[in-house]
């Protein structure tokens, strides 16, 4: 199967950035530079796709 790298917005609301971390070292030894982390969002109501155009559009 064939993919397309990309960027990718992980949205973990939910974790500490402590436990991303570890996530991510156990996956790999270095984090790509094309993956973006939002660990906290304005409002505890907003939508996802709310966070995704404004973590886009801002970063």
């Amino acid at each position: 199967m064939s993919v397309r790298q990309g960027t990718t917005l992980y949205l973990c609301l939910e974790d500490s950035t402590l436990r991303i971390q570890n996530r991510l070292f156990e996956i790999t030894e270095d984090g790509p530079a094309n993956v973006h982390f939002c660990t906290e969002s304005s409002r505890e109501t907003e939508d996802a796709d709310k966070i995704v155009k404004f973590e886009i559009i801002n970063n």
